[in-house]
Formats: C-alpha cells, structure tokens, sequence
C-alpha cells in the first residue's frame, strides 16, 4: 500500500451521522466504557518521518502532521449484551489508567486514527488488547492527577513508567470548556470516530470530545526514546 499522504478532504460528519453509522455495523457497537478527565498533548512532527513509523496515509491538517498523547481514566468497560452479568465478567478489566500515542490517518478515504502505542495500568487488559483487536497494548504504572472537575484545580500532572520508558506531563488549563469550531485545528485533532489497527481490520469507535477545555503543557519528557511505534 502506498504511504504518500492522500490529499486533504472534509474530516467529519456530525455526531448523529457517526452514531448512525455506528449502529448500522452488525454486532456495533460491542462495548460501553467512559472516559474520564480527558487530557491531550500534541505534538507537531514533519510529515515524511512520521510516514515512516506508520502503515496508512498520513491525514494532514493543511500539509501539517500531528501526534498526540491521550492521558485518561477509562471506567465501567461493560460489553452492550448481557445487562449486569456482563458488566460483572468484565469488572476485572472495567476501569483502568490509559497512555494512548495516536496519529492521524486516511483509509480508502476515510479519516481515523492509528494507535501507535499505548499503556494500561491494568495487566489483564493489557495482556487481552493485542490479540483481542490488534491493539498495541503495554503494561505501565500510571498516576494521574487529572481532575478537571475541582474548582480549586488548575493543574494536572500525570507520570507513566513502563519497561522501554517513562513520560511526565504537567498542564494548566488556559480557557472554560467550550466547542470545537468548525474546520478547526482543535476538530482535526478530537472528533475521530474510526481507529484502525495494523492488522488491517478496523472497529467504528464513537468518542464524541469536541467539547473541550485549552490547556498549556509547561513540562512534558519521556526518559527513553522507544516510546515511539516499533514495526
């Protein structure tokens, strides 16, 4: 498959349109979970080094390429059937600290995103992520301190420590939660509703965030340069 960025096209349908499309997948969506205290770190990377770390088309946002470190809580993962007993089977592997790197891809003209790495602080999900959905997953100690929610917080910290490496952040928020504009920078990097796994199959993931909170990272560092997609 070629790895030459495709051209630039309208990125996203409206929140219904992308549940439709959800729910008219058979089987979709096969899993309810809430993400909590939601924090995004971008980085902007020239574009032709970061095609060669990933196997789809680059999108771009006006010939610009980005990476982003997605910091959350992920709670009550239950599966859509089986009511309580299905959300008991699952309560070993329902809640659990994320790290997610992800980049921004195009496939048969469709935009989502690529999980280049991510860390979960729970082993048994970890362990299930990779041959489950051909997500890959890493075990690593998470501590988050990301509870936008508290008037008295203004910052949030977090630290990642796996076996190739660690990452601290430290964010202050800059701006009121608000909406995505249009067209905008902001709806580029938040409102993707598909992610595609290097094995080539695909799951519709309907995560609606275009109502976001700005905030400035004053201090971000991983200790060894492995965090980046191994292939």
């Amino acid at each position: 498959m070629s790895t030459a960025p495709l051209p630039e096209a309208p990125i996203f349908d409206e929140t219904g349109a992308a549940k439709e499309r959800l729910l008219s997948r058979r089987g979709e969506p096969l899993l309810y979970a809430n993400w909590d205290n939601v924090l995004f770190i971008h980085y902007e990377i020239e574009p032709d080094e970061l095609q060669r770390c990933i196997p789809y088309p680059l999108d771009l946002y006006h010939g610009r390429a980005f990476v982003s470190f997605v910091a959350f809580t992920m709670r009550g993962m239950r599966p859509r059937l089986g009511g309580t007993l299905g959300a008991l089977l699952f309560k070993p592997i329902a809640t659990h600290h994320f790290l997610n790197v992800r980049s921004y891809v195009r496939h048969k003209s469709e935009a989502g995103i690529y999980f280049m790495r991510e860390w979960l602080s729970n082993r048994l999900a970890a362990w299930l992520g990779p041959w489950s959905f051909g997500l890959p997953y890493q075990f690593g100690k998470i501590e988050y301190r990301n509870d936008f929610e508290q008037d008295h917080e203004h910052e949030c910290r977090g630290h990642v420590e796996a076996n190739d490496g660690s990452f601290r952040y430290c964010a202050t928020l800059t701006n009121e939660l608000g909406s995505s504009a249009p067209e905008s920078l902001d709806e580029f990097l938040l409102e993707r509703y598909t992610a595609f796994t290097q094995s080539g199959n695909r799951r519709p993931v309907l995560s609606h965030l275009a109502r976001t909170m700005a905030a400035s990272c004053s201090e971000s560092r991983n200790r060894d340069r492995r965090f980046n997609s191994r292939h």
